[in-house]
């Protein structure tokens, strides 16, 4: 993997070792794009609940908790600990780690609804049926005007190299 891309974003390990956490980097369109959404909800009155779907070190999260959020952070490898003690640092308190398998449909029986769900960097590691399976369950899990915010890259792209393909 290059050292970095077009954008600047170094790959930095990540505890699964696929890919890299540009989360914690910067904010891309389609994060920004759900932290509009959230400001929208709030304005609304609302209190937004959101999932960060395989959260990583929880870049994401803490942006979505700071536009006034309640997050679930799931990730199958993250260090929740690493991840909730930066958030109080920021002096973010309504973010909930789990961790957990994407894949398991009892984990969506147990965390309810939500406005929005995102999942980035993510859904192009599984094998096509799992993948299908996923977005299933992320559909089942939106309120009826909920929003899902998901991105996938190709085995042919940077987050591709080294990556078996199945």
């Amino acid at each position: 993997m290059r050292q970095d891309d077009a954008r600047g974003d170094k790959p930095l390990k990540t505890a699964s070792g696929h890919g890299i956490d540009v989360a914690v980097q910067r904010e891309d369109y389609l994060d920004g794009s759900a932290i509009r959404q959230i400001r929208s909800l709030v304005a609304m009155g609302r209190t937004a609940r959101a999932m960060d779907a395989a959260c990583a070190a929880g870049g994401q999260a803490r942006r979505m908790a700071k536009a006034g959020a309640a997050v679930t952070a799931i990730d199958l490898y993250a260090d929740g600990a690493t991840l909730l003690r930066a958030a109080l640092d920021e002096g973010l308190t309504k973010i909930d780690f789990i961790q957990a398998d994407l894949r398991d449909p009892a984990l969506y029986q147990r965390l309810g609804q939500f406005d929005l769900i995102i999942a980035q960097r993510f859904i192009h590691y599984l094998p096509f049926p799992e993948a299908v399976k996923v977005i299933r369950l992320f559909r089942h899990a939106l309120l009826p005007d909920g929003k899902l915010y998901i991105s996938a890259s190709g085995l042919r792209s940077e987050l591709g190299q080294n990556y078996p393909a199945v």
